[in-house]
């Protein structure tokens, strides 16, 4: 249970936020050191649910290179969910039942990008220039919506308020904060979210 809370700038980079709560199905809760937001080559991703998924994401993925003039969006719903898949296989995380394997739910932003992928693998990409995955996703993502049209705003304070938003109504959403960007040519920074909150 979580949220992460993503937009992308005028400029294509996309900035991205987790909060730090693990919490079980009785909410008991351990705001944990290690974060759910990690990279992989030119990827920034942010996980919900299982902290073994988002280990294997950050720390174990194996995709093969996207081939030269392939499409972004063909190269995610293939070698890239192949490699996800593949995976979570090899560290024990994928599941299977009636033959239909799932995964989880993350966030990737790429290339200026926003990529959902669903627990069945598929990729969305949504028409908005926001994005929310795990349980206070609605309330982030209302916050997105409100805020949208405030041009006095920098990304790093929408996606604050957005996890702000989603820590007010959701039990298992808590700091502290984390907030990376990644820009379009694959470049990472990490933010300092404390003057904001």
């Amino acid at each position: 249970m979580t949220c992460i809370a993503s937009w992308i700038a005028p400029d294509k980079s996309i900035y991205m936020g987790a909060d730090s709560a693990g919490t079980n199905v009785y909410f008991n809760q351990t705001i944990r050191v290690d974060q759910k937001l990690g990279t992989y080559r030119d990827m920034l991703m942010g996980f919900c649910g299982s902290y073994r998924m988002g280990q294997l994401l950050a720390h174990g993925l194996s995709v093969a290179a996207q081939n030269e003039g392939e499409d972004d969006y063909t190269y995610m719903v293939t070698s890239f969910i192949a490699g996800v898949r593949g995976t979570f296989r090899a560290g024990g995380w994928l599941h299977s039942k009636d033959g239909v394997e799932t995964g989880g739910t993350f966030l990737v932003a790429r290339r200026g990008r926003l990529f959902q992928v669903a627990s069945d693998f598929q990729v969305g990409e949504g028409v908005e220039n926001y994005a929310a995955v795990g349980s206070g996703a609605d309330f982030a993502l209302g916050a997105f919506y409100a805020d949208k049209d405030d041009d006095t705003l920098q990304p790093v304070q929408r996606v604050i308020r957005a996890l702000k938003a989603a820590e007010n109504f959701n039990a298992a959403v808590r700091r502290p904060f984390f907030l990376r960007s990644v820009s379009p040519d694959g470049k990472f920074t990490t933010h300092n979210t404390e003057e904001y909150l």
